[in-house]
């Protein structure tokens, strides 16, 4: 360091070491480094064991990134590899897309699917759609009156 008695020196030195310090890369980089939101990593199961043919790219998940003064939801296809949903600031809830609803799958999610996240970190988030057992019920009605499952002969006169 350079002693100068002189005012107008001192502040040019210290003008100029002002601005390498901005602009010195390792400074500036650290400062764009660390992120402020985290990253949810979603994979998406499908369970056929009752007769369902889904796969899991006809289904849709949303992540809701809503807050009090903002209403933020990011949907897309579900996929068994898992779909990275980045820049996810705190509090977020993953859920499965209302537009679409699929009748005969239940839905259940993993312990990740919901709550804060850390700035750098990554949730993963695992939906399973399990399809539901319906049984199918005969419809004996010929549209001839009401439904009957059988007739009796008519014996009496």
């Amino acid at each position: 360091m350079i002693l100068n008695t002189n005012i107008a020196n001192n502040y040019f030195t210290f003008t100029m070491l002002f601005l390498f310090l901005l602009a010195s890369p390792s400074v500036s980089t650290y400062a764009q480094v660390i992120p402020h939101t985290g990253t949810v990593k979603i994979i998406t199961e499908v369970i056929n064991d009752e007769g369902g043919t889904k796969q899991p790219s006809d289904f849709s998940n949303c992540v809701d990134t809503s807050g009090a003064n903002s209403n933020r939801v990011h949907c897309s296809s579900g996929n068994e590899q898992g779909n990275f949903v980045t820049s996810i600031p705190a509090p977020f809830k993953v859920s499965e897309d209302p537009s679409t609803p699929h009748t005969g799958y239940s839905v259940s999610y993993s312990e990740g699917c919901s709550g804060s996240i850390s700035a750098g970190s990554t949730n993963t988030c695992t939906i399973t759609y399990n399809d539901t057992y319906s049984p199918t019920i005969p419809n004996f009605n010929t549209g001839n009156g009401p439904a009957t499952i059988f007739s009796l002969p008519q014996i009496f006169e």
